[in-house]
């Protein structure tokens, strides 16, 4: 990848707006999303609806407290 290419790639990855936060927090809208489109869309047909039952803030709640 040239220089070029990573930076431009680097600036995406981490803007708040199109990529990873630098906190590294999860985005609830963004897995209610994911959840939406997959009930929509998946197979077999589910009902996702809860985002919190996807995931446990304990580990990310730790490694911030450090």
């Amino acid at each position: 990848m040239s220089d070029q290419v990573a930076s431009a790639s680097y600036a995406i990855l981490l803007n708040p707006q199109t990529g990873f936060s630098k906190d590294a927090a999860l985005n609830e809208k963004g897995i209610a999303k994911v959840l939406e489109l997959r009930s929509q869309y998946g197979e077999p047909r589910k009902s996702l609806t809860d985002p919190a039952k996807y995931y446990d803030l304990r580990y990310y709640e730790n490694a911030n407290a450090r």
